[in-house]
């Protein structure tokens, strides 16, 4: 089974939280998601002889 897992977290006082913080905290994750699918396509169609010549940090500049 293949799973994406992106983890935000902040500290709140106990029982207390920040409705702007948290819908904040849901739309970078939804944003995040969104921008490591495509790599996550990549990477799981390539060859494992292959992935050690993939550039990490360009596949993470992708705007599509």
């Amino acid at each position: 089974r293949r799973q994406l897992v992106f983890r935000i977290t902040n500290l709140f006082d106990r029982e207390r939280y920040d409705a702007d913080i948290v819908s904040s905290m849901v739309h970078c994750a939804i944003a995040e998601l969104d921008r490591l699918t495509p790599l996550l396509g990549t990477l799981l169609n390539t060859p494992a002889d292959l992935l050690a010549d993939l550039s990490l940090p360009l596949l993470l500049e992708r705007e599509d």
